[in-house]
This record gives C-alpha cells, structure tokens and sequence, in this order.
C-alpha cells in the first residue's frame, strides 16, 4: 500500500522538475552570469567554446586614446571589455519552463550587434553549462525532491 501511495507521488512531483529547475536558475543567477562574463567572454571564447579572435597591435593604441585600463596586449584573446557597459550590464533576461533554458542580455543593447559580428556568444558554453547543472540545477532538484518525497 505505501509503496503505491509512494509511486503515485512520485509521478505528481515530476511535473515540478522544471518549475524547481526555474528556481535554480533564478536564485542563482549572478553565478550563472559570471560563468559567461569571467569564464568565457573576458577569456575570448564564443558560446562553442571557441576562440572570437585576438587584439591586432593597432588597438593597444586605440585603447591607450580612449583611456583604457584593461589590457589589448597584440595577440592576447579578446576581453570584451572596453567601457564595460557590455560586460557589467550582463542579466539572465528570462528563464523558460517549457524548454529548460535561460536568455542571457545585456542591458547596453550590444547584443544582437555583437552576435551579428561573433555569432551567439551570451550563452553558456557547453562545458559551463554541463558545470552549471552538476553544481547548481542538479542539487537543487535533488534537495527538492528529498523535502518534498514523503509529503502524501
């Protein structure tokens, strides 16, 4: 008998998976962030993991006229921060149930000029986002189910 009750449980907590997934992501959305600003953007790399491109030695010199503090040494990968509008103005614009996804923006509204130059470049790469679910999403669901497993 209590293992039916348990059963039947089980099947009304699967359709909480995605809601909780949501959760996870919008509780830790700052970290999420960084993933793309400090571990793929400052580092050069697009949403494939692959290297954008590298600074040519004219814009160590265009820095140096707009007053730039963070580096373009010739040959070092991008960094994608110039004024630092693009890179501060980071945010997760939504997160989608249906999908199990999350839009990364901006709020300088580069983003579609910079996808149109880089390609898709604000989403996780995929060993961020495989990163993202051991350490985020996947114990947080796993906490989720435990607490909520017995409540029939």
């Amino acid at each position: 008998m209590i293992t039916q009750k348990l059963l039947a449980h089980i099947d009304t907590l699967k359709p909480k998976i995605d809601e909780w997934a949501v959760e996870a992501v919008v509780q830790n959305k700052d970290t999420i962030v960084n993933f793309v600003k400090f571990k793929q953007l400052s580092q050069g790399l697009d949403s494939s993991g692959s290297l954008m491109g590298r600074y040519a030695p004219s814009t160590e010199g265009y820095a140096e006229r707009d007053n730039i503090t963070t580096p373009k040494t010739p040959g070092a990968p991008f960094n994608f921060y110039w004024t630092g509008d693009t890179i501060e103005g980071l945010y997760i614009k939504g997160v989608s149930k249906s999908n199990s996804s999350f839009d990364v923006s901006t709020t300088d509204g580069k983003r579609n000029l910079l996808e149109s130059i880089y390609g898709v470049i604000f989403d996780l790469t995929p060993e961020n986002n495989e990163i993202v679910n051991k350490t985020i999403i996947e114990p947080y669901l796993a906490t989720k189910i435990e607490e909520n497993i017995f409540l029939f």
